[in-house]
């Protein structure tokens, strides 16, 4: 029995261990250790006649527990989500059947909560930009006034949206962001694995990826989540990291374009506006300023009639598509005589509809920063494409740099736990090396001419062995492409020449190894 009890407490430590931050772990610890535990406290404390019997109810009711609470985790996590994107319930059952959904006008509905008829009625709306389909396509925001529902501002495609967006939920108030990150695999790596050896032979790729995270209120197990929204392509045959600048320049310019917060830094006598310049001075910040005068910009519609397309949501069908309401056929409206559902429907109205919405603010004689920088991210060891997108995500959106600054992150063989001598090997490779100036000379390329540089961990060894020297003591090819400070040893050129070379603002060695 000793040896039984130890073997079951390993085995638990062990499978706690491999499910660590997972919801089936919840369910191991109830069923595998508590109650065991309740029941060998009811078996010892169960003595005197009748004990067999006792102790096979104690038994039978343990099993049927465990069972039962099995089934509720499978119907849940499994059944339940697999049900709402059956096709049993978009076409056969019907989700405005199910949901008891009522329009009240366009993209906004009433609908049953989490208990059905015994619930509060709750109510959602979409407004913004939506294409020949319907659906929301472009900047709009979803606001759910459901305890779990979700109020989310921010781009969408097809449907769905994706980064850069906000949300948060409206009965908890955690919130979420999603940042768009350009990523450089100077690797041979799978995009969610790495190498036992690590190597740097095939042609170098480049893409885009979206980082949701949680930034407030309750951090979610499963945050932060990298996606891939463009490439991997091969640079040079495919895509270029210019491409992929240019991808994040048009959602950065998007940002400030429907800019709808200003962020306002003082820092002793100085005060600075995220993302500005002072309009007098064209510096970055203002000594003498002593009032900052921010102007409102009102608009009738967050899609300033862009799109006249307006249609009422349906759910994604077995396929995983839209489906889409084209015809009031599909939905209960109310009806006239329906009084609960009338009152809602007039408080909704005013509410989303009474005063034009804000589009964005303008801060008076401060001029918008139209300047470039790159902050590149060297990760660590054992740290595939997909984790270290996730992780410099985390940094990114905690952080709340300035929306000029492009994230890129540098991928190189960051190998396996046990290979950590071939990682070492491969970080200050020539292969390693040349990729990294082609990925500086397409940041040159895409017009980018301040760099900062971050590495974590391992990630220093990578980002100081670009710039060694080379055998005859010259300056790297890297370092090369880089302004020297005035008083350096080494001869910069002509000044021509030096205004087309990089400045590195920044080198940020985070836990060096």
């Amino acid at each position: 029995q000793v040896l039984l009890i130890c073997g079951w407490i390993l085995l638990c430590i062990i499978v706690q261990t491999i499910f660590e931050g997972k919801n089936i772990l919840t369910l191991f610890t109830w069923v595998a250790i508590y109650y065991p535990l309740i029941a060998i406290v009811m078996l010892l404390a169960v003595r005197g006649d009748y004990e067999y019997e006792r102790f096979e109810r104690i038994y039978f009711g343990l099993i049927v527990v465990q069972v039962v609470s099995i089934a509720i985790y499978l119907i849940i996590n499994f059944f339940y989500p697999w049900f709402l994107k059956s096709s049993m319930l978009s076409k056969t059952i019907g989700v405005g059947r199910f949901w008891n959904i009522h329009a009240i006008s366009d993209w906004t509905m009433l609908y049953d909560g989490k208990y059905g008829r015994f619930s509060k009625r709750c109510s959602c709306r979409y407004d913004g930009e939506t294409n020949d389909r319907g659906v929301p396509h472009g900047y709009g925001k979803w606001m759910d006034d459901a305890y779990g529902g979700e109020v989310l501002t921010g781009m969408w495609e097809e449907g769905k949206p994706v980064a850069p967006y906000s949300s948060r939920q409206y009965g908890t108030g955690d919130t979420f962001c999603a940042v768009t990150i350009a990523f450089f695999e100077a690797t041979d790596d799978e995009f969610d694995k790495s190498k036992f050896y690590p190597t740097c032979d095939s042609v170098a790729r480049c893409g885009v990826a979206s980082v949701e995270c949680s930034i407030y209120g309750s951090f979610y197990s499963h945050l932060p989540r990298a996606n891939k929204l463009y490439g991997p392509y091969n640079c040079g045959e495919e895509a270029s990291i210019a491409g992929c600048c240019a991808r994040l320049s048009c959602q950065l310019e998007r940002n400030l374009e429907d800019q709808t917060f200003v962020t306002i830094h003082a820092n002793g006598t100085d005060v600075n506006v995220d993302g500005h310049v002072d309009g007098s001075t064209g510096l970055p910040f203002s000594e003498d300023v002593d009032q900052i005068v921010i102007k409102v910009h009102r608009e009738d519609s967050i899609s300033n009639g862009r799109s006249a397309n307006r249609f009422l949501p349906l759910a994604p069908d077995n396929t995983g598509e839209l489906s889409v309401f084209k015809h009031p056929s599909n939905l209960n409206y109310l009806e006239d005589d329906d009084e609960s559902d009338s009152l809602v429907q007039e408080d909704i109205v005013h509410r989303h509809c009474a005063t034009p919405k804000v589009a964005r603010f303008e801060v008076l004689n401060w001029v918008s920063d139209k300047k470039k920088e790159a902050l590149i991210y060297f990760p660590g060891f054992n740290s595939p494409t997909k984790k270290s997108l996730a992780v410099f995500g985390q940094f990114m959106a905690m952080t709340k740099l300035s929306s000029h600054v492009y994230p890129i992150v540098f991928e190189w063989p960051t190998a396996q736990i046990l290979s950590y001598r071939y990682a070492s090997q491969a970080s200050v490779a020539s292969n390693t090396q040349e990729k990294f100036l082609q990925l500086l000379k397409g940041l040159a390329d895409a017009g980018i001419r301040h760099v900062q540089l971050m590495s974590h961990s391992m990630g220093v060894q990578p980002l100081l062995g670009v710039f060694e020297n080379k055998p005859d003591g010259s300056r790297s090819d890297v370092s090369q492409l880089f302004r020297l400070k005035k008083d350096s040893s080494f001869r910069q050129g002509s000044q021509d020449d030096t205004d087309k070379l990089l400045i590195c603002k920044n080198i940020i060695m985070l836990n060096p190894d």
